[in-house]
């Protein structure tokens, strides 16, 4: 099983690239608000042989991030 790696702000810029570029060697839970990119960064990944897990959610709502990564246990946090 390859490690995971959740990455914040997966969406779009930065944590898009970050998340697509990682998706090589990890397992990527990609976390952002816009449901709709996310699922499209979970295709890309998936169609080029890695794995994504998309998660929309809010970051400044604790108890949401608490209640969604409950148990998750991650090797990278970007």
């Amino acid at each position: 099983m390859r490690p995971t790696a959740i990455v914040t702000g997966a969406s779009r810029g930065i944590g898009r690239a970050v998340a697509i570029r990682l998706s090589r060697d990890h397992r990527v839970i990609a976390l952002a608000r816009d449901e709709p990119r996310l699922k499209a960064l979970s295709q890309e990944i998936s169609s080029s042989g890695g794995e994504c897990l998309s998660m929309p959610l809010d970051l400044t709502k604790p108890a949401q991030i608490e209640a969604e990564l409950d148990g998750v246990e991650a090797d990278v946090l970007v």
